[in-house]
């Protein structure tokens, strides 16, 4: 599912993403230089840990699965929700990639999906 984006005005941020359906598809969430401020991953409806994987991309071709490593990985526990707020935001020279698995590491060519969607809201500018 693609992400829905949303204009906002905080003191950090400009723009909301939320993906209600995340999985272990690529999802182009900004094709141009962004920083990333905060993030939260919604995990309560599967039983296993789940890996945000964020890559510096402009399009879902720039990523390769099995070859291409994150940016940036953020776990989410089982059944759960977490936030991450960077003090210093996290910069991406290209773009925002995301993809949800259940691997750690470099996801492989055919990543595995958790067993339901997760949500992931992104705040960045």
């Amino acid at each position: 599912m693609a992400a829905a984006l949303t204009s906002i005005n905080t003191q950090l941020s400009n723009t909301r993403s939320v993906d209600t359906a995340a999985t272990n598809s690529l999802v182009e969430i900004s094709g141009s230089a962004e920083t990333i401020q905060q993030i939260k991953i919604d995990n309560t409806a599967n039983t296993t840990k789940v890996f945000l994987n964020l890559f510096d991309a402009a399009s879902t071709g720039g990523v390769t699965l099995g070859t291409t490593h994150p940016h940036v990985l953020l776990p989410c526990e089982a059944s759960s929700v977490v936030q991450y707020a960077f003090a210093t935001s996290l910069s991406f020279a290209n773009g925002i990639i995301q993809l949800v698995t259940t691997d750690a590491g470099t996801p492989g060519v055919s990543p595995a999906a958790p067993g339901t969607a997760v949500t992931v809201e992104i705040l960045f500018s």
